[in-house]
């Protein structure tokens, strides 16, 4: 088979998918349809990241509080050992 043949081929299927897709795609939707889905999905976005953002900062707080009580535990065990 020649090259030429084959990228004649490609274009040709490529031209007639198009214009069937375009054929078969449904009319317009409505403006309102296509706000509504546009901010349902980035009200989902924000409440993914929200959560993860908050999930990220309970994992801070918790290392925070145990650096916290590692350090107390640390000046206490040092004051005991000087007196």
């Amino acid at each position: 088979m020649n090259k030429t043949n084959f990228l004649i081929g490609m274009g040709l299927g490529i031209a007639v998918g198009g214009c069937a897709g375009a054929i078969m795609m449904p009319g317009k939707k409505g403006a309102k349809n296509v706000v509504s889905k546009t901010l349902k999905t980035m009200g989902d976005v924000v409440d993914a990241v929200s959560s993860s953002m908050s999930k990220e900062i309970q994992k801070m707080q918790t290392l925070s509080q145990k650096k916290t009580c590692n350090l107390l535990s640390a000046v206490l065990i040092y004051l005991g050992a000087k007196q």
